[in-house]
């Protein structure tokens, strides 16, 4: 039986005063044939080379990754693969055929500060693929890929976004369907990217097993879009401390959020440790 498992990032792990910190955000997918798939990863080296573990000790020695996913060029999500990348004692130790990512050349707010290291996030970024030795592939909308029988659709891109001002709005909403569940996933998006993707999907075809609560149960989500998938069971890629968050002031709480969680049968918390499901 394949698995979907939720990695405990190092950031996860943080259980100090809250001051917004991200708590990265990994996810494999291990089909019955033990192919792979993988989203983000995480956050520094210290992950690298925990998730190239999980790997090896999931799939086996020197493992190969059939498509390895970016949400949104985030450093909590692609850090650690951006170190695999670079380091030659890690990248030998996997082989990774194709890296997804969907991020625009240049980031329209560079300009106005916001960002200031968004250059440097965006060089980072594109050269991944590159220094993995994998092919590049910009998805589209609609776009569906088949991973040993796993099929991966995308719903939505920042392409489809009607506004850009924030690094979390590059976020991609994408399903995974396994022989036995489907999960979505949708990186740190906000309430517009979700209200985007349901508005240019058919209800019946975002309806999941699994859902990936949006921006770390903090800030972001939307009811509808949560409504329509449906899921039972709720992955949170969220820290000890930030988890405390959501409890306290509006500011770093989300009732959408709040909400999915609530009506989740199973919920799996990042910072209580790696973990796996059946899928």
């Amino acid at each position: 039986m394949g698995k979907l498992i939720q990695f405990c990032t190092g950031a996860s792990r943080f259980n100090g005063e809250w001051h917004w910190q991200a708590a990265g955000m990994g996810y494999v997918i291990v089909t019955e044939n033990k192919h792979l798939i993988c989203i983000d990863g995480g956050t520094d080296r210290e992950d690298a080379m925990a998730f190239i573990e999980l790997l090896e000790e999931t799939a086996g020695k020197k493992p190969v990754v059939d498509l390895w996913i970016l949400t949104h060029p985030h450093d909590d999500h692609f850090t650690a693969l951006y170190e695999i990348s670079n380091h030659e004692e890690l990248r030998s130790r996997l082989t990774v055929k194709k890296f997804l990512c969907t991020v625009p050349d240049e980031l329209p707010w560079q300009s106005k500060g916001g960002t200031a290291d968004a250059k440097e996030d965006m060089r980072r970024v594109f050269s991944i693929a590159p220094g993995l030795g994998a092919e590049f592939v910009r998805v589209q909308r609609g776009d569906v890929f088949d991973a040993d029988g796993t099929l991966i659709k995308f719903y939505h891109t920042y392409t489809d976004a009607e506004t850009l001002e924030d690094p979390n709005e590059l976020s991609m909403v994408f399903s995974v369907q396994g022989k036995h569940k489907k999960a979505m996933f949708t990186g740190d998006s906000y309430a517009s990217g979700l209200a985007a993707a349901l508005k240019n999907t058919a209800s019946a075809d975002l309806r999941s097993d699994v859902i990936q609560i949006a921006h770390h149960a903090l800030n972001g989500g939307n009811r509808a879009f949560y409504e329509a998938v449906g899921a039972s069971i709720a992955l949170v890629p969220i820290s000890a401390s930030g988890n405390r968050a959501m409890k306290a002031p509006e500011e770093t709480c989300s009732a959408d959020n709040d909400w999915a969680i609530a009506h989740a049968e199973t919920v799996l918390k990042a910072f209580t440790g790696t973990v796996s499901i059946d899928f």
